[in-house]
């Protein structure tokens, strides 16, 4: 498995106005069962994320995970087999938390993703407007695929295949491939795109069937 290291998802909302949102500090949390959430808030703007597993071709249909800050190491995924594994199920996701490499939005297996829903309490529309990904990695290749859409508070992924998410409100599927970092441990970003008025949502994971460029992985660090 890669040791790929999603390191900041960078919104730009509100003009002059944002949030930072913290996956790395020392702390642990989402140490509950599968479809958990984890919602933090920065100023005006919370962001709600979920994890889902989408089959083992990355397709779907999705299926609920668990999503776990792993403190310094940043926001990681357990999907349902993974999850169930421990006797006590959940034990296998803890293990190792501080590890970079253990417990990835991955497509090692089932195809992992986490879903972000941006809000805001004094915006019925919340406007993003730019979108980037900084990635840091110890591997020297990555690949992603991602949407953006528009959801409501009560959307849940569960059932639905990638096929029926444009008539979810997702633009199509956008795959970033071949991603040469120049060392390890080195930065580079993925600009998910520009001028997305009125869209609030973004299923974010590593590249899906049909590229053939191998594993990848990562773990979730920020989000600006």
């Amino acid at each position: 498995m890669k040791t790929t290291l999603l390191s900041a998802l960078v919104l730009a909302a509100c003009s002059m106005q944002g949030a930072f949102i913290n996956y790395r500090d020392a702390a642990t949390e989402g140490n509950g069962p599968l479809g958990n959430l984890i919602a933090k808030t920065d100023g005006l703007f919370t962001v709600t994320a979920s994890a889902w597993s989408a089959g083992t071709v990355g397709t779907g249909p999705f299926t609920a995970a668990r999503l776990r800050d792993y403190g310094t190491a940043g926001l990681g995924v357990c999907g349902a087999a993974e999850y169930l594994s421990g006797s006590t199920g959940g034990t296998a996701c803890d293990a190792s938390s501080t590890n970079p490499s253990e417990h990835q939005v991955d497509n090692l297996g089932s195809y992992e993703f986490v879903m972000f829903q941006f809000s805001s309490t004094t915006q019925a529309q919340l406007p993003v407007t730019n979108i980037s990904v900084l990635i840091g990695s110890l591997a020297q290749d990555w690949d992603v695929s991602y949407w953006v859409g528009n959801t409501n508070g009560a959307f849940n992924l569960n059932g639905l295949t990638t096929a029926q998410l444009g008539a979810a409100g997702f633009l199509a599927r956008t795959d970033v491939v071949d991603g040469n970092l120049p060392v390890a441990g080195g930065l580079t970003t993925v600009n998910v795109g520009n001028n997305l008025l009125g869209y609030n949502t973004i299923i974010f994971g590593p590249r899906v069937e049909g590229l053939n460029l191998g594993e990848d992985g990562f773990k979730i660090k920020q989000i600006n």
